[in-house]
């Protein structure tokens, strides 16, 4: 059954996504800025949450290990890779690390498809567990992410 909100609400979080890429590949980050652009800090600040918005809804759907689902993924990568890889190359910054899964840049692809490959130990785990077990493990899940969060940033 098609939820065509979630559906909506998961092609605004793609949107968002782009838009902070975007910006960021045409202005650089604000630091490099020569005067206050205030409407692109407003529209990357709000479309900042679009990676964790796209990764929550995959979740909400179960994500599922499917090898067509790979292949299409590798694929828009790879498309992504060559695009950015033409512009690289006229901007003489061109690197042979774009275009695998070495680049700093390129972090998400790596850990969405480790994220696919464990998706069905997560849905058996889901799928098994009691509503108690559920809430346990969130809490403790974020709770360990929230530690970590003030170790980083006591650290700098």
């Amino acid at each position: 059954m098609r939820q065509s909100n979630i559906e909506l609400c998961r092609i605004i979080a793609i949107m968002m996504v782009l838009t902070v890429h975007s910006s960021f590949a045409t202005f650089g980050g604000p630091a490099e800025w020569e005067k206050p652009y205030y409407g692109l800090i407003v529209a990357q600040s709000l479309s900042v949450v679009g990676v964790n918005l796209f990764v929550l809804i995959s979740g909400y759907f179960s994500i599922k290990l499917k090898t067509q689902s790979v292949l299409r993924l590798c694929f828009c990568y790879l498309f992504y890779a060559i695009m950015s890889s033409v512009f690289a190359y006229f901007n003489n910054s061109f690197s042979f690390r774009q275009l695998l899964f070495v680049s700093e840049a390129n972090w998400f692809i790596a850990a969405y498809i480790g994220l696919m490959f464990l998706s069905p130990i997560l849905n058996t785990f889901v799928d098994n567990s009691s509503k108690k077990t559920l809430e346990t493990t969130i809490v403790v899940l974020l709770l360990s992410e929230l530690s970590q969060v003030n170790i980083h940033s006591s650290s700098d």
